[in-house]
């Protein structure tokens, strides 16, 4: 699952879109983040509507941060 993307060639210029974070003067949340073909989409929603607000494409200079949940992992290792 994709939780951050950020969007530009400069690293300390980028835009960062967060998973959970509200946007539309905080009227609407991130919703869901994913790839689709290369590209980066975002959506956002709003009272159980859900929308795509943004769509990167492969030619964006993009950075992908996913979701990694190592717990699962954790507790069957201590559990065996």
């Amino acid at each position: 699952m994709v939780r951050k993307i950020s969007v530009g060639p400069d690293p300390f210029k980028q835009m960062h879109y967060i998973l959970g974070q509200s946007v539309l003067d905080k009227t609407w949340v991130i919703s869901t983040m994913r790839e689709v073909d290369g590209d980066k989409e975002i959506w956002i929603s709003k009272d159980g509507e859900e929308v795509i607000w943004k769509k990167f494409t492969r030619e964006f200079q993009c950075v992908v941060e996913y979701n990694i949940d190592y717990s699962h992992e954790i507790t069957t290792q201590l559990h065996s």
